[in-house]
């Protein structure tokens, strides 16, 4: 029975190509597919944090990046933790001044 390990895994690969080309929603939607795959997975999860960035959903992103940071606790996460938590911020402060 396949854990579903093989889909995320392709799902990812391709966000990660679209991502490379500037397709942002294309991306956003391998990266939510590779992330109903595999959940704990704090890359899948970080990936799909910053395409929500990049295509402007960001409250969506801030609880994808905030997921991606719990499950990097207990894993080994290919992101920097302290970037994560800069850019939560950075999103934090722009929603509550009214910036895009």
């Amino acid at each position: 029975l396949d854990d579903g390990g093989d889909a995320g895994l392709i799902n990812f690969t391709l966000g990660n190509l679209y991502s490379r080309h500037g397709r942002w929603n294309d991306a956003q939607l391998a990266f939510f597919e590779a992330v109903r795959h595999q959940p704990d997975n704090a890359d899948y999860l970080f990936n799909l944090a910053v395409s929500l960035d990049h295509i402007g959903q960001r409250k969506p992103a801030v609880d994808y990046y905030q997921q991606a940071l719990t499950v990097a606790d207990d894993s080994i996460a290919g992101f920097s933790t302290a970037d994560v938590i800069a850019r939560i911020q950075t999103i934090n402060q722009r929603a509550s001044s009214g910036a895009p």
